[in-house]
């Protein structure tokens, strides 16, 4: 089944599964109005089931996002945006990783990411 939305995907060559995040952020005017970006975008690693338990390249994940929110927020011409705040307080991964989506979560019946292939 196709995606509702275009997922961004950082492919890493690796062994292992999808791990997912969404860099869901704000973009702001000087005007006082905001948008948010990154909403319907997902930034996807290859990770092996001991990388994702062990948490050890959430910092990766984390930066692959702030590339993804700074990319998307660039179409927009925005006076600021939150990616770097988002990027630095973990907004996007969770403090401990909780926020990205491994394939085996149960309760995802589309997981993002479908597009890249682990090997």
């Amino acid at each position: 089944m196709a995606a509702c939305q275009d997922d961004t995907v950082v492919a890493v060559p690796d062994e292992g599964e999808r791990a997912c995040a969404r860099p869901l952020s704000y973009g702001h005017w000087e005007d006082g109005t905001l948008r948010a970006i990154g909403e319907a975008r997902h930034v996807c690693l290859c990770m092996t089931k001991s990388e994702y338990e062990s948490k050890s390249r959430i910092a990766e994940l984390n930066e692959a996002l702030l590339a993804d929110c700074e990319l998307d927020a660039d179409q927009y011409d925005f006076d600021w945006n939150d990616c770097e705040q988002d990027f630095a307080s973990n907004q996007w991964v969770g403090e401990s990783g909780e926020r990205i989506t491994w394939p085996t979560t149960t309760g995802v019946v589309n997981p993002p990411g479908s597009t890249l292939v682990c090997r």
